[in-house]
Protein backbone atom coordinates (compact mmCIF):
# COMPACT_ATOMS: atom_id res chain seq x y z
CA UNK A 1 0.00 0.00 0.00
CA UNK A 2 2.37 2.58 -0.74
CA UNK A 3 2.58 4.91 -3.09
CA UNK A 4 5.31 6.95 -5.23
CA UNK A 5 5.88 10.65 -4.42
CA UNK A 6 8.47 11.69 -6.73
CA UNK A 7 11.72 9.73 -5.93
CA UNK A 8 10.45 8.93 -2.20
CA UNK A 9 8.28 5.76 -2.02
CA UNK A 10 5.72 6.66 1.30
CA UNK A 11 3.71 4.22 3.18
CA UNK A 12 -0.21 5.61 3.43
CA UNK A 13 -1.74 4.80 6.60
CA UNK A 14 -5.32 3.77 6.16
CA UNK A 15 -8.60 3.27 8.04
CA UNK A 16 -9.14 -0.47 6.57
CA UNK A 17 -6.04 -1.06 8.22
CA UNK A 18 -5.62 0.65 11.75
CA UNK A 19 -9.16 1.87 11.80
CA UNK A 20 -7.85 4.76 13.71
CA UNK A 21 -9.91 8.10 13.24
CA UNK A 22 -8.18 10.56 10.41
CA UNK A 23 -7.92 13.59 12.49
CA UNK A 24 -8.21 16.96 10.84
CA UNK A 25 -5.05 19.40 11.07
CA UNK A 26 -5.98 22.19 12.98
CA UNK A 27 -5.40 25.51 11.14
CA UNK A 28 -3.67 27.03 14.00
CA UNK A 29 -0.79 25.10 14.02
CA UNK A 30 0.04 27.08 10.78
CA UNK A 31 0.44 24.32 8.50
CA UNK A 32 1.41 26.03 4.83
CA UNK A 33 -0.29 25.42 1.18
CA UNK A 34 2.38 22.25 0.54
CA UNK A 35 1.32 20.74 3.78
CA UNK A 36 -2.33 21.14 3.07
CA UNK A 37 -1.64 19.55 -0.38
CA UNK A 38 0.00 16.82 1.30
CA UNK A 39 -2.89 16.10 3.82
CA UNK A 40 -5.31 16.43 0.71
CA UNK A 41 -3.83 13.90 -1.17
CA UNK A 42 -3.66 11.75 1.87
CA UNK A 43 -7.13 11.80 2.21
CA UNK A 44 -8.24 11.01 -1.43
CA UNK A 45 -6.04 7.75 -1.45
CA UNK A 46 -7.94 7.06 2.44
CA UNK A 47 -11.14 7.14 0.22
CA UNK A 48 -10.23 5.80 -2.98
CA UNK A 49 -9.69 2.75 -1.14
CA UNK A 50 -12.22 2.71 1.36
CA UNK A 51 -14.42 2.76 -1.86
CA UNK A 52 -12.65 -0.08 -3.71
CA UNK A 53 -10.17 1.99 -6.22
CA UNK A 54 -6.73 2.01 -6.16
CA UNK A 55 -6.72 -1.49 -5.05
CA UNK A 56 -3.30 -3.17 -7.18
CA UNK A 57 -0.75 -4.67 -5.22
CA UNK A 58 -3.00 -4.95 -1.95
CA UNK A 59 -2.79 -8.14 -0.39
CA UNK A 60 -5.14 -10.73 -0.15
CA UNK A 61 -5.24 -10.21 4.07
CA UNK A 62 -5.55 -6.81 3.33
CA UNK A 63 -8.56 -7.13 1.24
CA UNK A 64 -10.45 -9.34 3.97
CA UNK A 65 -9.79 -6.66 6.38
CA UNK A 66 -11.35 -3.67 3.98
CA UNK A 67 -13.84 -5.50 2.77
CA UNK A 68 -15.10 -6.71 6.63
CA UNK A 69 -14.52 -2.89 7.78
CA UNK A 70 -16.49 -1.97 4.63
CA UNK A 71 -19.42 -4.71 5.29
CA UNK A 72 -19.76 -2.92 9.16
CA UNK A 73 -19.82 0.99 7.77
CA UNK A 74 -22.78 -0.67 5.24
CA UNK A 75 -24.53 -1.81 8.19
CA UNK A 76 -24.20 1.40 10.31
CA UNK A 77 -25.24 3.09 7.32
CA UNK A 78 -28.49 1.15 7.13
CA UNK A 79 -29.34 1.23 10.06
CA UNK A 80 -28.76 4.65 10.57
CA UNK A 81 -31.27 5.51 7.30
CA UNK A 82 -34.36 2.98 8.56
CA UNK A 83 -33.72 5.09 11.70
CA UNK A 84 -34.45 8.72 9.30
CA UNK A 85 -36.94 6.70 7.13
CA UNK A 86 -38.81 6.71 10.46
CA UNK A 87 -38.28 9.73 11.50
CA UNK A 88 -39.68 11.21 8.28
CA UNK A 89 -42.59 9.47 7.95
CA UNK A 90 -43.31 10.37 11.31
CA UNK A 91 -42.86 14.60 10.30
CA UNK A 92 -45.21 13.33 7.09
CA UNK A 93 -47.69 12.40 9.47
CA UNK A 94 -47.55 15.07 11.72
CA UNK A 95 -47.88 17.32 8.37
CA UNK A 96 -50.55 15.94 7.11
CA UNK A 97 -52.43 16.05 10.64
CA UNK A 98 -51.78 19.91 10.48
CA UNK A 99 -52.68 19.97 7.00
CA UNK A 100 -56.38 18.40 8.09
CA UNK A 101 -56.59 21.08 10.93
CA UNK A 102 -55.76 23.62 8.74
CA UNK A 103 -58.27 23.28 5.96
CA UNK A 104 -60.84 23.32 8.59
CA UNK A 105 -60.16 27.00 9.49
CA UNK A 106 -62.70 28.39 7.65
CA UNK A 107 -61.24 30.91 4.79
CA UNK A 108 -61.47 34.86 4.82
CA UNK A 109 -62.89 37.47 2.89
CA UNK A 110 -60.13 37.56 0.51
CA UNK A 111 -60.02 34.04 -0.26
CA UNK A 112 -56.79 33.36 1.33
CA UNK A 113 -56.62 30.69 4.37
CA UNK A 114 -54.42 31.97 7.30
CA UNK A 115 -51.16 31.82 6.84
CA UNK A 116 -50.84 31.88 3.61
CA UNK A 117 -49.70 34.58 1.17
CA UNK A 118 -50.72 35.58 -2.37
CA UNK A 119 -48.02 34.73 -4.83
CA UNK A 120 -48.05 36.41 -8.26
CA UNK A 121 -48.35 34.19 -10.75
CA UNK A 122 -46.69 36.35 -13.25
CA UNK A 123 -43.44 35.74 -11.46
CA UNK A 124 -40.90 34.22 -14.35
CA UNK A 125 -39.65 30.74 -12.55
CA UNK A 126 -35.60 30.44 -12.86
CA UNK A 127 -34.26 28.35 -15.20
CA UNK A 128 -33.39 25.06 -13.69
CA UNK A 129 -29.23 24.55 -13.27
CA UNK A 130 -28.05 20.99 -14.54
CA UNK A 131 -26.17 18.89 -11.48
CA UNK A 132 -22.83 19.16 -14.00
CA UNK A 133 -23.04 22.86 -14.04
CA UNK A 134 -23.83 23.30 -10.66
CA UNK A 135 -20.65 20.99 -9.54
CA UNK A 136 -18.50 22.98 -12.13
CA UNK A 137 -18.93 26.26 -10.59
CA UNK A 138 -18.61 24.54 -6.88
CA UNK A 139 -14.97 23.21 -8.47
CA UNK A 140 -14.09 27.09 -9.83
CA UNK A 141 -15.18 28.30 -6.49
CA UNK A 142 -13.97 25.53 -4.38
CA UNK A 143 -10.79 26.37 -2.24
CA UNK A 144 -8.39 24.24 -1.19
CA UNK A 145 -9.11 24.49 2.47
CA UNK A 146 -12.86 23.77 1.00
CA UNK A 147 -11.76 20.39 -0.38
CA UNK A 148 -9.78 19.50 2.47
CA UNK A 149 -12.64 19.84 4.26
CA UNK A 150 -15.26 18.02 1.43
CA UNK A 151 -12.83 14.69 1.58
CA UNK A 152 -12.29 14.60 4.97
CA UNK A 153 -16.39 14.87 5.74
CA UNK A 154 -16.29 11.79 2.60
CA UNK A 155 -13.71 10.01 4.68
CA UNK A 156 -15.76 10.25 7.99
CA UNK A 157 -18.97 9.00 6.46
CA UNK A 158 -17.46 6.05 4.59
CA UNK A 159 -15.47 4.96 7.98
CA UNK A 160 -19.37 4.68 9.63
CA UNK A 161 -18.99 8.39 11.47
CA UNK A 162 -20.37 11.97 11.22
CA UNK A 163 -23.96 10.07 10.05
CA UNK A 164 -25.86 12.81 11.90
CA UNK A 165 -28.09 14.82 9.85
CA UNK A 166 -27.78 13.17 6.57
CA UNK A 167 -30.49 13.16 4.82
CA UNK A 168 -32.62 10.20 3.09
CA UNK A 169 -31.37 10.92 0.08
CA UNK A 170 -27.03 10.93 0.71
CA UNK A 171 -27.41 8.16 3.06
CA UNK A 172 -29.09 6.29 0.06
CA UNK A 173 -25.74 7.81 -1.77
CA UNK A 174 -23.68 6.62 0.74
CA UNK A 175 -25.07 3.17 0.90
CA UNK A 176 -24.69 3.07 -2.90
CA UNK A 177 -20.99 3.36 -2.28
CA UNK A 178 -20.67 1.03 0.14
CA UNK A 179 -22.16 -1.21 -1.88
CA UNK A 180 -20.23 -0.52 -5.08
CA UNK A 181 -16.87 -0.97 -2.88
CA UNK A 182 -18.03 -4.19 -1.47
CA UNK A 183 -18.72 -5.47 -5.34
CA UNK A 184 -15.33 -3.64 -5.87
CA UNK A 185 -13.27 -5.64 -3.43
CA UNK A 186 -14.81 -8.70 -4.24
CA UNK A 187 -14.11 -8.47 -8.07
CA UNK A 188 -10.46 -7.88 -6.38
CA UNK A 189 -10.43 -11.01 -4.01
CA UNK A 190 -11.90 -13.74 -6.65
CA UNK A 191 -8.92 -12.58 -9.60
CA UNK A 192 -6.15 -13.95 -7.34
CA UNK A 193 -7.78 -17.18 -6.81
CA UNK A 194 -9.06 -17.25 -10.41
CA UNK A 195 -5.61 -16.67 -12.00
CA UNK A 196 -4.22 -19.48 -9.44
CA UNK A 197 -7.61 -22.18 -10.50
CA UNK A 198 -6.39 -21.29 -14.19
CA UNK A 199 -2.79 -21.71 -13.60
CA UNK A 200 -3.56 -25.04 -11.51
CA UNK A 201 -5.53 -26.30 -14.48
CA UNK A 202 -2.90 -25.87 -16.84
CA UNK A 203 -0.61 -27.65 -15.01
CA UNK A 204 -2.59 -30.72 -14.62
CA UNK A 205 -3.69 -30.85 -18.01
CA UNK A 206 0.13 -30.77 -19.00
CA UNK A 207 0.92 -33.42 -16.90
CA UNK A 208 -1.81 -35.30 -17.73
CA UNK A 209 -0.38 -34.96 -21.84
CA UNK A 210 3.29 -35.90 -20.95
CA UNK A 211 1.93 -38.66 -18.81
CA UNK A 212 -0.10 -39.64 -22.39
CA UNK A 213 2.71 -38.92 -23.99
CA UNK A 214 4.82 -41.39 -21.79
CA UNK A 215 2.31 -44.35 -21.86
CA UNK A 216 2.47 -44.24 -25.70
CA UNK A 217 6.00 -44.18 -25.38
CA UNK A 218 5.76 -47.24 -23.35
CA UNK A 219 3.54 -49.29 -25.76
CA UNK A 220 5.39 -48.07 -28.82
CA UNK A 221 8.80 -50.04 -26.94
CA UNK A 222 6.84 -53.32 -25.72
CA UNK A 223 5.39 -53.23 -29.76
CA UNK A 224 8.76 -52.96 -31.08
CA UNK A 225 10.80 -55.46 -28.41
CA UNK A 226 7.70 -58.26 -29.44
CA UNK A 227 8.61 -57.82 -32.85
CA UNK A 228 11.91 -58.14 -32.77
CA UNK A 229 11.44 -61.58 -30.56
CA UNK A 230 9.19 -62.70 -32.99
CA UNK A 231 11.08 -62.19 -35.67
CA UNK A 232 14.26 -63.48 -33.83
CA UNK A 233 12.61 -66.96 -33.36
CA UNK A 234 10.96 -67.27 -36.51
CA UNK A 235 14.61 -66.92 -37.44
CA UNK A 236 16.24 -69.39 -35.42
CA UNK A 237 12.98 -72.08 -36.40
CA UNK A 238 14.10 -71.63 -40.28
CA UNK A 239 17.57 -71.96 -39.31
CA UNK A 240 16.76 -75.43 -37.48
CA UNK A 241 14.40 -76.69 -40.84
CA UNK A 242 17.22 -75.89 -43.13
Amino acid sequence: MARENGDETARVPCNFCEFSRYERVPQEQGYGIVSMESEIRRLRVLTRRITGKDLDGVSFPELELLEGRVKHVFEIVKEQKTQVEQEEREMLRERLQMKQAANEVPFSASGISPGETPQNQDDEAPKPVTAHQRAYERRLAEPMESEFERLWLLNERMNGRKLEGMTLFELSILKGQLLGSMHRISDMKTEPIAEDKARRLKEEQERCSLDSVKVEDHHRGVGQSDTRFFLSQEKTENGRAG
